[in-house]
Parts: structure tokens; C-alpha cells; sequence
């Protein structure tokens, strides 16, 4: 998860809201108004009691941050977290929904997959989905949510034989590798398991090196920051792109396991004479499918 400072009481008095000021990388625009929806659809019918007593005791008692609220400083501009001094009972730690649908998911034809060959098939545009499996009402963008609104979002669809589990979480509060970190620990708590302790880091632990631009852009290495020049003239390459496709439509392609273990072991064979030893993953097929695509 995003690390975020150092904690300190909004007035200097005890008992007040604590405020901890995001990151200035996690406060650029349009970052900070980004909200993540992720979608889990799970062939069972899930207990929601469980998954929500499991999901409190993981705010209350481990990752009291998800509880807070995100507001913008009067005087500087800067958004902030405010965590209350204690949780109340009756203090909205996320906002919790469900609905029942009257039918198994495969009646529901929501999931209607266009299969292109045996391995490859496309399914509806996102857009579908988040209007199957979101409320309404939901904020897509941090400026569409109500001031006091949590940062937490949970939505459960319940079919006869499977239950979609939704939720909306922004950005700026984790990347991928936090918001999986947390439904991780999510689920290990309804299975009943103990969750051992989440590091608490200082805000600059994880910036590497105190390095000027001009040295960043010396670097030998496979990473290192990229010049302005370097940067428009990727910009450039998309520009046709964006004449010929205007509007972005946002479809999900799914291929296969088994057609992309053969590719791979297919590809490591052909490589496994070479100097340079290299071992393909099923990730960097796929990257290679993807830009064989695009490049057509």
C-alpha cells in the first residue's frame, strides 16, 4: 500500500481526528481522482455476514486507513487523510450493498463471451459489467462521491449459484500490489487465519537514491528516467491511434492457460540454444501476442 507520512492530531489537542497528508506523488491529478473497481465472480454462494464482519475486523484491528475519509486542506490544496481519534460502533467504515438476482449467472447472460478460436474469446465492454454488478449510485471518480463518503466500496450480487463481488477503492490509497495485499488478507480472515503484523515505513523509505535528473538520466542500466525528448516522441507514436480510434472502448480478452503454456514451451525450446540465458514466462507471451496485435 501507498505509504503516506507521519500522523499528527488536525488541532494539537488529544482526542481530535489525526490527519497524515498523502504523498505528493499520490496527489498529482488525474491520480488522486482515480477510483479502482475490481470484480471477483465466484462460483458460490457467499455469506455476506462473513465477508463483512471478516472485513471490519481487518479495518479495525489491522488497516484502521481504509476507515478514514480523503479531504483537501483549506490553506494548502493538499488532500489529506482524517482518521478519527476512535471508531464508533455506528461509524461507517465502508459502505456495504447486495442485491439477489432470481437466476444462475449463465441465465443472467452476462457474461457472454465472442469466441475468437478454441483459446481466445472477448467478453462485453467493462461498461456492461459495472452497470450488472455496481449500484448506481456508485462514484466511478473521487470528485463524483459526497463529501463524508468512505473510501471502501463493497457491492455482492448474489445469482442462484454464484455470487460477483465488487469494490471501489481509490488509487491514491493503494496501487494494484496494495489493493491486493488487501483482499488478500481479506480472505485469509474468513477462513479464520491470523494475519501477521503490517510494516509501518516512513514515507521516503522506499525512494531510492538522492540523485539529481541529469544523473537518473546517465544511468547504464535498464532503468533509469527518461528524457523529454524521449518522452514526446513516444507520445507521438500513439497520435495516429488516437485520430483513427477516438473513443476508447473498453472489452475484456481472455486467453486461454493452456494455449499460452504451449506458446510458451514452444518459445523456450526454440531459445534454449542461445547464449544469453533466458527463461520466457506465460506474462511475456502475452506481451508478445498483444504487440504482434497492435502492430497488425
Amino acid at each position: 500500500m501507498n505509504d503516506s507520512g507521519t500522523c499528527i492530531d488536525s488541532d494539537g489537542s488529544a482526542g481530535t481526528a489525526k490527519v497524515i497528508p498523502l504523498s505528493f506523488r499520490d496527489s498529482w491529478k488525474p491520480l488522486i481522482d482515480i477510483r479502482t473497481l475490481l470484480f471477483f465472480v465466484v462460483k458460490q454462494d457467499l455469506d455476506d455476514k462473513v465477508l463483512r464482519d471478516a472485513l471490519e475486523k481487518l479495518i479495525r484491528e489491522h488497516l484502521p486507513i481504509l476507515g478514514t475519509r480523503i479531504h483537501v486542506a483549506k490553506k494548502t490544496g493538499q488532500p489529506e487523510y482524517h482518521i478519527p481519534a476512535t471508531f464508533e460502533k455506528d461509524y461507517e467504515l465502508f459502505r456495504w450493498s447486495s442485491v439477489s438476482i432470481e437466476s444462475t449467472l449463465d441465465e443472467a447472460n452476462v457474461l457472454k463471451p465472442t469466441a475468437v478460436g478454441s483459446s481466445i474469446s472477448f467478453y462485453p465492454s467493462i461498461v456492461e459489467l459495472e452497470t450488472a454488478w455496481t449500484p448506481s449510485g456508485w462514484p466511478l471518480d473521487r470528485r463524483q462521491a459526497e463529501d463524508n463518503c468512505p473510501l471502501l466500496l463493497v457491492h455482492l450480487t448474489h445469482y442462484r449459484d454464484a455470487t460477483v463481488v465488487a469494490t471501489n477503492l481509490p488509487h491514491s490509497v493503494a496501487d494494484q500490489t496494495g489493493y491486493a495485499t488487501i483482499i488478500e488478507s481479506w480472505i485469509d480472515l474468513v477462513r479464520g487465519r491470523s494475519l501477521p503484523p503490517f510494516s509501518n515505513i516512513s514515507a521516503s523509505a522506499l525512494d531510492g537514491a538522492n540523485m539529481t535528473d541529469k544523473e537518473m538520466r546517465m544511468g547504464k542500466g535498464d532503468f533509469r528516467i527518461q528524457t523529454k525528448q524521449e518522452v514526446w516522441t513516444k507520445l507521438m507514436g500513439f497520435i495516429p491511434e488516437l485520430v483513427r480510434q477516438q473513443k476508447e472502448e473498453r472489452r475484456i480478452l481472455l486467453f486461454a492457460t493452456s494455449l499460452l503454456d504451449k506458446l510458451r514451451s514452444d518459445m523456450n525450446q526454440q531459445i534454449a540454444n542461445d547464449s544469453k540465458t533466458v527463461v520466457l514466462t506465460n506474462n511475456d507471451v502475452l506481451v508478445a501476442l498483444l504487440l504482434k496485435a497492435s502492430s497488425r
